[in-house]
């Protein structure tokens, strides 16, 4: 684990409210104006409405950093999960604190898996910062917060906004021909292999994922604007970093702590089921129900909610996990999920509750660990930060993970993404391979490709 800076002076927080504003963009605009010139930011987007996009939090210029490999996230999770006296306006969701990711392979550290494989893009497994500044944009409410570790930190971010100009806008990037780095014929046998694995009882259910890459010449915050304008979801981010850049259409929540009295209301949401949207509303409602009506998606659903179940009852007081939400419909610009909600108490420090629930269990398979062994036989390179998780954990203890799907790195001209298919007794290795096919052309269609 490696400290980039030194220790923050002071976490007390110094808060600038600026209610009753109307600004194009949302949480966009917050991060262009006030973070746009910050070498390392973040924007925790909330494009689309609803209750899971309320907020965005928008935060930069790091007073520290904070990187962790294999074997030394655990012990940097201890450190920022520690809760803090911090003082902030009521329902606030970010009271500062830090902001980050936890990439996939995490997972070898906690399943001490065998690392049989290399890993290209070379991202840290863990990379967090702890910003000088940040912003809450309640779209609800339609208030700002501003937010500073000082009160000089805090006067310049209220000059920065009441300066009222964005950095100059830049065309999206220009994308170039996509491939994939896994080969049609490699990705059909490893479906083969991972049915043979189904066949005799190991495993129920993997999700086995191929990656792909384009070229990009141009701007990557502008082809983030684009894909959240296209496809808007409650988990997307935008991230500048030392490696490269995050673009990310999460719809998916791995884990929310909020810490109520002594203990923790917790919340996973495991999406499994998916249905392009009708060419009309009564196109759009039969595949809804065709969607709800199908034994095989209901079936692989409920087993992934069992394992979130079981994942989250491991750090939850006992009898307090619920499925408060089943087979629920949620609906996208382009797709249609099932989804469910699972909740229940925890009283656990946050590294062994996130530790717990991940990886998610809707990216893995089922059971889990043994999953995870299959897949690091099967897929090629590692998974890096690819359906890893980002998100944030504050001073008081509250915090957001997504998991990182429908998700691209940026590094140098490139854009790298991974897209994966749930594998089954029954799949044909044709059709899964054409459904990896299908999800890349529709994320990089979306970012203009």
């Amino acid at each position: 684990m490696e400290r980039l800076t030194g220790e923050a002076s002071s976490k007390e927080i110094f808060w600038q409210e600026i209610a009753g504003i109307d600004i194009a963009g949302d949480g966009a605009l917050v991060w262009e104006r006030l973070f746009a010139e910050s070498p390392i930011s973040v924007l925790l987007d909330c494009p689309l409405p609803g209750p899971l996009a309320r907020y965005a939090i928008a935060a930069g210029f790091p007073a520290n950093t904070y990187t962790a490999g294999i074997g030394e996230v655990g012990p940097l999770l201890v450190q920022l999960g520690t809760p803090r006296a911090a003082i902030a306006p009521a329902g606030i969701p970010f009271a500062g604190g830090y902001l980050g990711w936890l990439g996939y392979d995490w997972a070898w550290e906690l399943e001490k898996l065998p690392q049989r494989l290399i890993d290209p893009l070379a991202w840290p497994v863990a990379f967090w910062f702890e910003p000088s500044q940040f912003a809450v944009w309640d779209s609800r409410r339609r208030t700002l917060w501003l937010g500073a570790i000082s009160a000089a930190d805090l006067q310049d971010l209220v000059q920065r906004w009441q300066g009222g100009t964005s950095p100059e806008t830049r065309p999206p990037g220009q994308a170039g021909a996509l491939s994939l780095l896994t080969e049609g014929p490699a990705y059909r046998e490893a479906v083969q292999r991972v049915k043979s694995y189904i066949e005799v009882g190991d495993i129920f259910q993997a999700n086995l994922s191929a990656r792909f890459q384009a070229t990009l010449d141009g701007d990557g915050w502008a082809t983030y604007r684009r894909l959240r304008a296209i496809d808007p979801a409650p988990f997307a981010s935008y991230w500048r970093t030392p490696w490269g850049e995050i673009l990310s259409a999460s719809p998916e929540r791995l884990l929310r702590v909020h810490p109520t009295g002594g203990t923790q209301h917790l919340a996973t949401r495991p999406i499994a089921g998916t249905r392009r949207r009708g060419q009309n509303p009564q196109d759009d409602a039969h595949l809804a129900a065709e969607l709800l009506a199908t034994v095989k998606e209901r079936a692989e659903h409920l087993m992934l909610v069992d394992l979130a179940r079981n994942d989250l009852g491991r750090v939850c007081r006992w009898g307090t996990v619920q499925v408060d939400e089943l087979y629920t419909i949620e609906r996208y610009a382009r797709v249609m999920h099932l989804v469910s909600n699972v909740q229940g108490v925890g009283d656990r420090p946050w590294g062994e509750t996130v530790a717990a629930l991940f990886p998610g269990g809707t990216i893995t398979g089922c059971p889990k660990v043994r999953c995870m062994e299959i897949l690091e036989e099967v897929e090629p390179v590692r998974r890096s930060l690819f359906y890893g998780s980002l998100g944030y954990i504050d001073y008081r203890g509250h915090s957001d993970l997504n998991i990182l799907i429908r998700t691209l790195l940026r590094v140098g001209d490139t854009l790298y993404g991974q897209v994966g298919a749930g594998i089954v007794a029954d799949s044909d290795p044709e059709r899964e391979w054409e459904e990896c096919l299908h999800k890349a052309a529709a994320l990089c269609q979306a970012i203009g490709l």
